[in-house]
């Protein structure tokens, strides 16, 4: 009897865990600030998962180190960082383009996107967010591998500058 008990209390534990890691990305999209970023998407195909595209996102997965958000600061390879955004007025449909406007390796209290340093080099930072990859249905790769420019990314982004990928669009129209 005390065995069964600690065996239901065992996979009681795994089950919640489970769950916990499967809310936190659920609770960012319906709670989450929405924007856009735009993207460069890259190898669309893979033999062994299916259609998928890798992003790299315009000003964000590589920072230059002259741009103005990055100057006189240092960050290694590993450093958490945490890059302000500002959503660009003018361009709002379906949700807000954001720009980078400043970055820290502390949460600024504003909108934030949190990213972990790949790369550190002389001239520039490459940095990921956890966003970067977008399964899309089988056959379909290849109109992101055509489409190649103005393609955008909607991205929820909580409080702790968690991000989770909503949707892709090619132009103005929701991909697939």
């Amino acid at each position: 009897m005390k065995h069964s008990l600690q065996a239901a209390l065992l996979v009681a534990l795994q089950l919640a865990i489970l769950v916990s890691i499967a809310a936190l990305p659920l609770r960012t999209l319906a709670r989450g600030e929405v924007i856009r970023l735009m993207v460069e998407p890259l190898d669309p195909r893979d033999l062994f998962r299916g259609d998928y595209v890798v992003l790299r996102y315009t000003l964000l997965s590589s920072i230059p180190s002259s741009h103005p958000i990055a100057s006189g600061q240092t960050f290694r390879p590993g450093d958490t960082i945490y890059v302000s955004l500002n959503a660009a007025p003018m361009i709002e449909w379906p949700s807000p383009l954001a720009l980078p406007k400043s970055l820290s390796a502390i949460h600024p209290g504003d909108l934030a996107i949190r990213g972990k340093v790949v790369r550190a080099r002389s001239d520039s930072l490459d940095v990921e967010y956890g966003i970067e990859s977008f399964f899309v249905p089988q056959g379909r790769g290849r109109e992101i591998e055509q489409a190649r420019t103005g393609i955008s990314a909607e991205v929820a982004i909580d409080s702790r500058g968690r991000a989770v990928l909503r949707r892709l669009f090619v132009g103005q129209t929701p991909f697939p």
